[in-house]
């Protein structure tokens, strides 16, 4: 799991310019003169003849741009997104023995990405999934349990460890998603019941159900 926290590496010149912006949730540098040297080779292409052939008349080339037209930072500021990355396996014994009713609900143990990080996380199953849509699915979510800021944006990808501890049925977010304590993200159809208990799948090996998060 990708966990995006405050930007926490600020390098900056003595004067910020309002000309610099970074986005949210993403690295942003800003390079006055590589900026100078595209807008350059912009207007050479740009002047360009646009045919092969030679034409009977001369037409004359543009004038170099002035430098008095290219902008130039004086100043500048580079952030750094700091992104901590992190995994837990879950598994559930004797998983055909789960109660057949919709919506039923299974939890692990929370977790975190160390001893000291403040975020605590479960994952969510429901074995019969979450309502009638997915009635023959079973759905999973990762559940922010306990948080110290106001919301937190995270990334995940959930996967089944079969009977050679390999990843399948893997399925991950498009996207960074928005965290609040007692949020969840997940898929109510993450995968069909009847293809997870057929033995010949091999993702229930000894009945246990092994969830693999990152």
């Amino acid at each position: 799991m990708a966990l995006a926290r405050l930007p926490v590496v600020s390098e900056c010149s003595p004067q910020q310019t309002a000309r610099v912006s970074v986005a949210a949730g993403s690295s942003g540098s800003v390079n006055a003169a590589a900026s100078a040297a595209a807008a350059a080779a912009a207007a050479v292409v740009a002047g360009a003849p646009s045919s092969s052939t030679m034409s009977v008349s001369r037409v004359p080339s543009p004038p170099p741009s002035s430098e008095a037209n290219t902008p130039v930072a004086e100043n500048w500021c580079y952030t750094q997104v700091k992104v901590v990355k992190f995994s837990y396996m879950w598994t559930i014994n004797n998983f055909s023995f789960c109660r057949e009713e919709m919506g039923e609900v299974l939890k692990s143990s929370t977790f975190s990405a160390g001893v000291n990080d403040k975020l605590k996380w479960c994952l969510r199953v429901n074995p019969k999934g979450l309502d009638e849509e997915s009635k023959d699915y079973l759905s999973l979510y990762l559940l922010l349990v306990s948080c110290n800021k106001t919301e937190v944006r995270a990334k995940f990808k959930f996967s089944i460890l079969n009977a050679k501890r390999e990843e399948t049925k893997a399925m991950e977010s498009q996207r960074a998603y928005r965290f609040v304590q007692g949020k969840d993200w997940g898929f109510k159809k993450f995968i069909r019941r009847d293809f997870l208990l057929d033995e010949a799948n091999g993702l229930l090996p000894d009945d246990k159900l092994t969830i693999f998060c990152e």
